[in-house]
């Protein structure tokens, strides 16, 4: 709940201890709000050696890149420990609470307390498309945890989105010759004897 976010090592060999490494100060680089708010780290995801994050109250999710030594990235914006913040992936109106990595990690699927989805392009994260996160809800449910289940037989991949609803949404990520997109499928509940929706 400090607001950063630490890497750590393990010693070799047998029964080797984990050490604390180098971190990144994700409340220091996501600012806004008034000073004693909460910033502790809700989630976050790895891609291709990046590192995404996203803070209590901000609405963005954070791209950090290893700091060469000697050197720096060449997308570098400002650097923090040895890791850059080389981009910020913004247009949720309220907190990122989850996301996921899909399609060979060049992109990232997040959701947020406003009750949607969004799909960033990692290679281009200037492009965004967007989605209800609950689309069967009379009042968009807030996303309040996120998952994902990869089928090693066919390469498929399905998104699970828990809402304040009482309900877990399960999301098709769909990839064709004209992009990426997600299909809501099925609609979970506890006590019910068949989920809502299409079909699995």
């Amino acid at each position: 709940d400090d607001g950063k976010i630490h890497r750590w090592r393990r010693a070799e060999g047998a029964g080797g201890t984990w050490r604390a490494g180098d971190a990144m100060d994700a409340a220091a680089e996501q600012k806004g709000g008034s000073a004693d708010e909460p910033r502790g780290v809700v989630c976050l995801c790895e891609s291709k050696g990046r590192i995404l994050s996203a803070v209590q109250k901000d609405n963005a999710v954070l791209v950090w890149r290893r700091v060469e030594s000697g050197g720096q990235s060449s997308e570098t914006a400002t650097a923090s420990a040895g890791w850059a913040c080389v981009a910020q992936l913004k247009g949720h109106k309220s907190w990122v609470t989850g996301m996921v990595a899909v399609h060979d990690e060049c992109f990232v699927v997040t959701g947020s307390y406003d009750g949607t989805l969004r799909i960033f392009n990692l290679r281009d994260t200037k492009s965004n498309f967007f989605y209800e996160a609950a689309p069967a809800a009379r009042t968009p449910a807030a996303v309040l945890a996120m998952g994902l289940l990869r089928c090693v037989a066919s390469g498929g991949e399905r998104v699970f989105v828990a809402g304040d609803d009482g309900g877990i949404h399960e999301w098709a990520v769909e990839v064709s010759a004209a992009g990426i997109g997600l299909k809501h499928r099925r609609t979970l509940r506890e006590g019910e004897g068949k989920a809502q929706g299409g079909a699995g």
